[in-house]
């Protein structure tokens, strides 16, 4: 199991390095969830089963003084399509990659709702993680209205399709870039709403279909208010291979026993 906490605008420093701290303590305790190549390690899809942490840019630093030489990978929220240039605010992959950063979260609903953007920008993005060394974790998911209307999983799967295709045309050949999907059906983003483990189960064997007729092996993790109280059933569900956590994420203790399910 892939388990990967996502911070969001959140925490002060002092707070922030407490919890990385705590992250390297559960994973030490919990090899069976760790990258650190026992014999209980598991391989997904060519992505060691173990913890990420996607934390604010400003955080990066602290990530890299207290996870290096753990198991717990690291990396960044975002990061912009070019390489360089003119780009107030922003930070590049290759930046990111400075820090030991392994990952970059790409195309959460936040970013394509609050900042408009499209599949090409996210395929992009992709595109020049690729190119810095680090790996990506692509978010798809639907809107309420759109399961209201059935429309699911012709919108995941067009999301998928779309971004995938312009990042494999794109991507060096050469590339080493690991690949994780992470469904998260919007309307179940911190309203506590949870998609029942029939939505969960139908959604993740149509994203499995669609990167198989893409050529495409990753695994697919579930986020959408991913908490103590319901990992366990979730992490059963087939074709479900780890959680995208936000909110539970903060707290060391509830995220321990997220982790802990996925034992």
């Amino acid at each position: 199991m892939i388990i990967a906490a996502n911070w969001k605008m959140n925490l002060s420093r002092r707070n922030a390095g407490d919890l990385l701290k705590s992250y390297r303590d559960i994973a030490a305790t919990k090899a069976n969830i760790s990258d650190g190549g026992g014999e209980g390690d598991k391989k997904v899809s060519g992505v060691s089963s173990g913890l990420i942490a996607f934390v604010p840019a400003c955080y990066l630093p602290l990530a890299e003084d207290i996870l290096s030489l753990t198991s717990v990978q690291f990396g960044a929220q975002d990061c912009h399509a070019e390489a360089k240039g003119a780009f107030t605010g922003d930070v590049s992959a290759s930046m990111i990659a400075d820090f030991s950063a392994c990952w970059v979260l790409c195309g959460h609903s936040e970013r394509r709702q609050y900042h408009a953007e499209t599949d090409d920008v996210i395929a992009g993005k992709m595109t020049q993680a690729a190119q810095s060394g680090l790996n990506a974790l692509l978010c798809v998911g639907e809107s309420h209205e759109d399961r209201l209307s059935n429309q699911s999983i012709d919108v995941v799967t067009r999301q998928l399709m779309s971004t995938l295709q312009i990042w494999q045309s794109s991507r060096a050949d050469n590339s080493t870039q690991l690949l994780v999907i992470a469904y998260e059906p919007i309307w179940a983003i911190g309203t506590g709403l949870v998609a029942s483990l029939e939505q969960i189960s139908e959604m993740h064997a149509a994203i499995k279909a669609c990167l198989a007729g893409l050529g495409i092996a990753a695994p697919v993790l579930y986020g959408g208010s991913v908490k103590p109280d319901n990992a366990a059933d979730i992490f059963a569900v087939a074709d479900v291979d780890g959680a995208l956590v936000g909110g539970a994420s903060l707290n060391a203790e509830g995220f321990s026993q997220i982790v802990e399910a996925a034992s």
